[in-house]
């Protein structure tokens, strides 16, 4: 009987340990191809720029391509609007919740 037990013990904790290092070891690697052709992707259009062009900013895992500063202000500038944005939207809702009198928004 202690002995099925003491087997059973090493069988949960053979999974323990297959589970610790093999889950991880399956999603990098998943994530390491899909880097690869996401890179590739960016590369094909345009979104990074390739080795030759002597990128100011490299992005890793792509053998040299990256980012210059035409790509890099473009980049600034889609934050700002994107930040912008989401600004106006956030107070646009807590004023309406402001007029109809939720507690959330205190009053000024």
């Amino acid at each position: 009987m202690a002995a099925d037990k003491d087997k059973s013990g090493d069988v949960v904790w053979a999974v323990i340990a297959a589970a610790l290092f093999g889950v991880p070891a399956i999603v990098l690697s998943a994530a390491s191809d899909g880097w690869d052709r996401a890179s590739t992707w960016l590369l094909a259009h345009h979104v990074l720029a390739p080795a030759v062009e002597n990128p100011v900013l490299v992005v890793p895992s792509t053998h040299g391509a990256g980012l210059d500063w035409v790509r890099i202000g473009i980049g600034l500038g889609a934050l700002a609007v994107l930040t912008l944005t989401i600004r106006l939207v956030a107070n646009l809702a807590y004023s309406g919740l402001a007029r109809r009198g939720h507690p959330s928004r205190p009053e000024r």
